[in-house]
């Protein structure tokens, strides 16, 4: 069999990591239709349905789970293969990829410990909140929110999330609300996909749900910063308002909190789980969350 062409696979990578064919186009930078089509010529070369579509939804086939586990080892050993040629004198190099949010709220207040740990170490850390391309990117793990069901990839739970009402002291002079009522008729801001609606209905206070919810972030750390200076009252993500709870410059305005299905991971490729600097990471997050990762 001749293979299809190398840019055929790198189509075949990017939407499997995505289970979306317009994410992946926005990525590649191409039409939704030409990852369509790149998808059905490498189905009629293999033989095989690679995707299964439904309804929107998008996913793999046992077929292409496998295929997508030698794409990946593929490309992976290219990328190990253009390092070696550059030369082994180069440092050690660890480059993450993190979730903005957790990475200005979690890792980098910690991450100068595991610089401790290893001085001879250079540290990168990217942020997007989009997936990682693990084949272009030079990443070595990357740090992510959501279901854990990112294909092809090994994943680590971190810590689980919950949502919960927090305001700055400063806000509404103040004189901050006491109550679920109180909070309701406040000025309020949100997580783009977190609705206050979601917090109120837990409590039994649907009926409380404000027609309009105030202004919405998609960025998490956006949200905070905003809820920081006054701004309003946010639905916030307890890990990420943790250490702002403790220093008093937020203040938990409920004892209610909602915990949500999604959460934080590390993921990467089974081939980087032999990297030394990978091996490192993870038994550092091991000591700052024992029994959890």
């Amino acid at each position: 069999m001749r293979l299809p062409p190398l840019n055929t696979f790198r189509f075949f990578e990017v939407a499997a990591r995505h289970r979306n064919f317009t994410r992946a186009a926005e990525e590649l930078h191409v039409t939704h239709g030409a990852v369509s089509q790149q998808i059905k010529a490498l189905e009629e070369a293999v033989g095989k349905q690679l995707f299964f579509r439904r309804s929107g939804e998008m996913r793999l086939t046992p077929e292409g789970a496998e295929l997508l586990r030698y794409v990946s080892e593929a490309f992976s050993k290219l990328n190990e293969g253009i390092e070696s040629t550059q030369g082994h004198s180069s440092p050690r190099r660890l480059t993450i990829n993190s979730h903005p949010a957790f990475a200005a709220r979690w890792l980098a207040p910690r991450l100068h410990s595991f610089s401790d740990l290893y001085p001879e170490m250079e540290i990168r850390v990217r942020t997007s909140l989009t997936l990682t391309n693990f084949k272009t990117g030079g990443i070595d793990l990357a740090i992510r929110f959501g279901d854990g069901e990112w294909p092809g990839l090994i994943t680590h739970k971190l810590m689980d999330e919950a949502l919960l009402p927090v305001c700055s002291p400063t806000f509404n002079r103040g004189k901050v609300p006491r109550n679920s009522e109180e909070i309701a008729t406040s000025r309020l801001l949100h997580d783009e996909r977190f609705s206050w609606a979601l917090w109120f209905k837990s409590i039994g206070k649907a009926c409380y749900v404000p027609r309009r919810e105030g202004i919405a972030f998609t960025d998490a750390n956006l949200l905070l910063q905003s809820t920081l200076a006054g701004h309003g009252i946010a639905l916030g993500r307890m890990r990420l308002c943790e250490d702002e709870l403790i220093r008093g410059t937020l203040l938990r305005l409920s004892a209610d909190v909602l915990p949500i299905s999604d959460a934080y991971y590390v993921v990467y490729p089974e081939q980087h789980a032999s990297r030394s600097q990978v091996r490192d990471f993870m038994a550092w997050l091991a000591l700052q969350l024992p029994g959890r990762v």
